[in-house]
């Protein structure tokens, strides 16, 4: 994927957002860092799919420069979650939607920055395709 040098985060107006399908963020932290810092980005917030971590696990990934900021991990099933990498130097409140979650179905997280001119909310979700089933 060939990104271009302008999101170097050069304006204050503006948010850099990073998505990363990365079935398995295992052993992956350093392949991530060098991925970013070869197409000359360092995002805000950074959104990963498929982590396929636990609770217990997730919080212990660490990426220089980010803090995990909010998460969902699968309890009963293997793979999935998702999850949300912000800067270090933003400030941010997480908002707890695992009420709302559904394994393999509907996995969500969320943060909002605490801005005082805009409401803003990012949210982040895996939701499964399910096929139709026949003859409805």
């Amino acid at each position: 994927m060939e990104l271009t040098a302008c999101n170097k985060r050069k304006s204050t107006n503006s948010i850099t957002i990073y998505h990363q399908n990365i079935q398995s963020i295992t052993n992956k932290s350093d392949e991530l860092s060098k991925n970013l810092q070869m197409n000359h980005i360092r995002p805000h917030l950074i959104f990963l799919t498929e982590h396929h971590r636990k609770e217990s696990e997730i919080t212990k990934f660490s990426l220089d420069g980010y803090i995990l900021a909010s998460s969902f991990c699968r309890r009963e099933s293997l793979g999935g979650g998702v999850c949300i990498l912000i800067s270090d130097n933003i400030i941010f409140q997480t908002i707890d939607l695992k009420q709302f979650c559904h394994e393999k179905t509907l996995e969500i997280c969320a943060v909002k920055p605490p801005l005082k001119t805009i409401k803003l909310v990012f949210f982040f979700f895996f939701l499964a395709f399910i096929e139709p089933q026949q003859g409805t």
